[in-house]
């Protein structure tokens, strides 16, 4: 029996390799997410929260439309309004009103947001090694050759 069907408790094998890719990929998925997770909890921000920061911090001093994040998301939210509100109460993020058009609203980073980015950037960086510890360069490039070669075909479809 395969790792995958101890951690999904089955009886049997899983023999369709289409499912057993899609059930391996959400397990793996899973996995990683928790980790990470775990990673920026303990500084107050959940993932998705520590995903707007670093969007942001692309974004550089004239922040980004906040309907446009979700799109720049690793995991796109319909919430976005909210979670970046959330940030705005803790003091990471700030608000403001475009000039030439009142009703789009931009989103940028404080200084104490960019500090908490620094904050996490170790713990962040050992979850990583940790994940991948396990992979050589050569096998983590082609595993991601094969997860984009996977979306593009999503996308297509």
């Amino acid at each position: 029996m395969s790792l995958l069907e101890q951690e999904l408790q089955q009886a049997r094998p899983i023999d369709d390799p289409s499912l057993r890719t899609i059930l391996s990929i959400l397990k793996t998925g899973d996995l990683i997410r928790r980790e990470l997770e775990c990673a920026v909890e303990s500084h107050g921000v959940t993932l998705q929260q520590y995903n707007v920061l670093l969007t942001l911090r692309e974004a550089g001093t004239r922040g980004t439309p906040v309907l446009d994040i979700a799109e720049k998301m690793i995991e796109g939210s319909s919430n976005v309004t909210r979670l970046v509100d959330r940030l705005v109460v803790k003091g990471y993020v700030r608000k403001t009103r475009s000039q030439r058009d009142r009703r789009v609203v931009y989103a940028s980073l404080t200084e104490e947001g960019r500090r908490l980015i620094e904050k996490l950037q170790g713990p962040m960086q050992s979850a990583r090694r940790q994940l991948c510890g396990g992979l050589m360069n050569a096998e983590s490039e082609h595993l991601v050759g094969l997860l984009e070669k996977l979306r593009r075909a999503i996308y297509s479809a």
